[in-house]
């Protein structure tokens, strides 16, 4: 939360000793949160050659295109889903480009769940999606997602986004 108490900074006194820690956290959160962001480009850009559209969810849209700004909505993955029954081809084309699985079979998790986690060698996650929720896997489940998207640009990669309302309802969920 201490990242989100910068645009606020002003209503602090100057010498308060909460102003630093503010700021630190603010400068971590956006430094990290570009760093993700970088890595997420890296990720797109792979599914697009892969000729997988992608649909930017969750963090990945929330800090900057409503909360006008990265630092402001720290994040320690982001997620994009592909379109379903594409999951075991997005697996494949990110896992060629170095990204690693902690699961033993990321091949079979297209079968078993809505999404996979994958990670780069620093530590950074990216979290593929082939279905918005777990629960909703029929094969036409996220169609209305998709037609409702948003065009979206994360580091010049351009994307789309799930739209205010779909995307409320996924961050309920």
């Amino acid at each position: 939360l201490l990242p989100m108490l910068k645009p606020r900074l002003d209503c602090l006194p100057r010498d308060d000793p909460a102003r630093p820690r503010i700021l630190g956290a603010y400068r971590r959160s956006f430094y990290h949160g570009n760093l993700v962001r970088a890595r997420a480009a890296r990720a797109l850009r792979v599914l697009h050659a892969a000729g997988l559209p992608t649909l930017v969810v969750k963090g990945g849209v929330l800090g900057a295109a409503h909360y006008g700004d990265v630092a402001l909505r720290p994040m320690n993955d982001f997620d994009a889903l592909v379109p379903a029954g594409r999951g075991a081809d997005a697996l494949r084309a990110l896992m060629a480009d170095g990204w690693r699985s902690a699961h033993p079979f990321p091949e079979s998790l297209p079968d078993a769940y809505h999404s996979a986690p994958l990670s780069t060698d620093d530590g950074l996650e990216f979290d593929v999606h082939w279905n918005l929720l777990p629960h909703a896997s029929e094969a036409d489940a996220d169609a209305p997602a998709w037609a409702a998207a948003e065009p979206f640009d994360i580091m010049g990669v351009a994307t789309r986004r799930l739209c205010a309302t779909d995307l409320l309802v996924i961050v309920c969920a």
